[in-house]
């Protein structure tokens, strides 16, 4: 019994990075089979184990030797579950800083080195920081003040126009916005076209959505006059 609550004391934080660090980075959208769910735990709580017993080696050892047996005074008492309560609260911390750690220096890292082999192999290269194109367009590249004017596009056909309020960013699974102005931006690139420069594009090749993303600061402009 003892062991079952190490091996869940054990990964307790790679299940913790899973369901509340990562949530706080948003990261492209990954579908992942249990297997491979299950070594990220077990890698992510192996790195924050070594954290625990670089920084509470004592509490650490104490609580190892308990769950496992290792020494006589591996009963549990009033004592040694206040023990295994404090060890779950400063794993909390080691979480943090084996999340920040994980995010900003491992995965970089871990990217350039991939990257070193795929520019010798001739082969595209990951983006920077890990940010999908959707990414680099509403939060790397970023929008004014101002209220980005879009035309969805289907099928080489515009179903819709107007200006994005509200977007999805890419680690959400619904991929959902919000419009406003759709009659008048819809007319007004019909009869004033000049209002409008292309800026960038977007596709989505799951099922070919396009959405197209203009300058216009003209089309403003003309709203205040």
């Amino acid at each position: 019994m003892n062991t079952i609550f190490f091996l869940i004391l054990f990964i307790f934080p790679g299940i913790v990075y899973k369901l509340v660090v990562k949530r706080c980075v948003p990261k492209p959208k990954e579908t992942e089979s249990a297997y491979e769910e299950l070594i990220k735990a077990l890698v992510f709580s192996t790195f924050v184990l070594m954290i625990n017993l670089l920084l509470f080696k004592s509490v650490t050892l104490n609580v190892m030797n308990l769950l496992l047996g290792l020494n006589e005074n591996s009963t549990f008492t009033g004592n040694s579950l206040f023990m295994v309560v404090g060890y779950f609260a400063l794993t909390l911390i080691a979480i943090v800083i084996a999340g920040v750690g994980f995010r900003f220096f491992v995965a970089p890292l871990g990217r350039r080195i991939l990257n070193l082999y795929r520019k010798a192999m001739k082969l595209p290269l990951e983006v920077d920081k890990g940010h999908t194109a959707w990414d680099i367009i509403t939060e790397v590249k970023g929008f004014s003040d101002q209220a980005p004017v879009v035309s969805i596009i289907r099928g080489g056909e515009v179903i819709m126009s107007g200006c994005l309020t509200v977007w999805f960013n890419s680690a959400m699974t619904w991929k959902d916005i919000r419009l406003k102005n759709v009659g008048d931006v819809t007319e007004k690139l019909k009869s004033q076209p000049d209002l409008f420069e292309e800026d960038c594009g977007w596709y989505f090749l799951n099922d070919g959505t396009g959405i197209m993303f203009y300058k216009a600061d003209k089309y403003y402009e003309y709203l205040k006059s």
